[in-house]
């Protein structure tokens, strides 16, 4: 993220643009460059000593937002609790020797290193260094020239964000995997949002408006929108629409995956999906009794929260979702049931692990929720085709 001050931008017709940095421009190249420089002896320095040289070539907005990008790099060591104990030690010291004594101040100082039984520069040194000025740089993790542009670029685009009242997101030619993904990382980063899914054009479209109107004073949830953005611009095609407020005016702003923003997922193409799904899904399909298909849309179960079926049965003319959780899936089941209750949704199965139901608290909020009872069913480690019949049968 970058300050406001350092953020560079137009405004024409309304409309927000970044002034986003190339890197085959010349100027930038030079930019970089002599701020990578001051960057090579990083470690082992303090950062007030690093702030102050880099500030004298800082001298541009630009630069100075490179500059924070690279100060963002620098690991500090972390103070020890000796220093805690070591100020508070002098502090009663000093109190005791000015009630007890009227030396000067050299004999003052002097007593206290005696006291102490450290050296005074070394005691000055130290109770100091757990202000962020002088902490120590342990490492620094370097940037190419071309990382830092994308970094620059993604930095206006996730500050801009932070600043926002209504963003639009939707991303085109979805994968299952990535439609996996990107309610996970809804979930993960605890973002409420209207979804809704074109099957014509497999197009997704997240509308995450509301939210930020209601807690956009704190900028709190407008921050994990910033941080959920960089997983959608790691996707083939995408684009943003959102409200910014810039310079006291409300302004619009659009990017897509044209756009120029880089970023790197490792789940941008979606999650892995076991052979097992492919498997039972054959199995149940051969006995046509039932027409099995792995889940390829999400399900709104109510209270702004959607899952995502791993498996989705057709059956005597209804359509029904399955969601089955393992034993990594605790939190998630916990939430899953409690939205199940209060919603009383009757189109969706829920299978647990039994190595869940080894957790008491999990156990015992099976046993107590009359929905699960009712839609809710026991496996081990992975559904057979026969587990899944008779859950189906149950309730169809």
């Amino acid at each position: 993220m970058l300050t406001k001050d350092l953020l560079q931008a137009t405004v024409r017709n309304g409309k927000l643009f970044p002034k986003f940095i190339d890197a085959q421009d010349p100027q930038v190249t030079a930019d970089v460059k002599s701020l990578i420089e001051s960057f090579s002896q990083a470690s082992g320095r303090q950062m007030g000593d690093l702030e102050d040289e880099v500030k004298s070539v800082a001298t541009t907005p630009r630069r100075k937002a490179i500059a924070k990008i690279l100060l963002d790099q620098c690991e500090v060591i972390e103070p020890s609790e000796e220093i805690l104990e070591v100020r508070w030690r002098m502090f009663a010291l000093s109190e005791k020797l000015r009630k007890n004594s009227h030396a000067n101040a050299a004999d003052f100082f002097a007593a206290i290193s005696r006291e102490v039984g450290e050296p005074l520069d070394e005691l000055r040194r130290k109770i100091f260094s757990d202000l962020p000025n002088a902490r120590t740089v342990k490492a620094y993790s370097p940037l190419t020239e071309s990382e830092i542009v994308d970094r620059y670029n993604l930095s206006h685009v996730l500050t801009f964000l932070c600043l926002a009242e209504d963003v639009v997101v939707t991303v085109m030619d979805c994968s299952i995997g990535q439609k996996r993904e990107i309610m996970r990382r809804l979930k993960f980063h605890r973002l409420m949002s209207d979804v809704d899914i074109d099957k014509d054009s497999n197009s997704m479209k997240l509308e995450l408006s509301g939210p930020l109107r209601l807690f956009g004073k704190t900028q709190g949830y407008a921050l994990r929108v910033a941080n959920f953005f960089p997983f959608i611009a790691s996707l083939p095609r995408w684009n943003l629409e959102a409200v910014v407020k810039w310079k006291n005016k409300k302004v619009r702003f659009f990017l897509d995956e044209k756009s120029g923003i880089k970023t790197k997922s490792t789940r941008s193409h979606g999650g892995f999906v076991p052979p097992e799904f492919d498997q039972v899904i054959t199995a149940l399909n051969q006995s046509a009794e039932l027409k099995v298909e792995s889940g390829g849309d999400f399900m709104n179960i109510g209270s702004q929260s959607y899952c995502f079926p791993d498996l989705v049965v057709k059956h005597k003319g209804k359509t029904i979702g399955i969601e089955l959780f393992h034993a990594w899936h605790r939190g998630q089941l916990k939430s899953r049931l409690e939205i199940a209750e209060k919603s009383k949704i009757q189109n969706l199965l829920i299978g647990v692990d039994r190595s869940l139901l080894k957790d008491d608290d999990i156990r015992k909020l099976c046993e107590v929720s009359a929905w699960f009872q009712k839609f809710g069913f026991e496996y081990s480690q992975f559904p057979t085709p026969q587990v899944l019949k008779r859950a189906v049968a149950k309730h169809v």
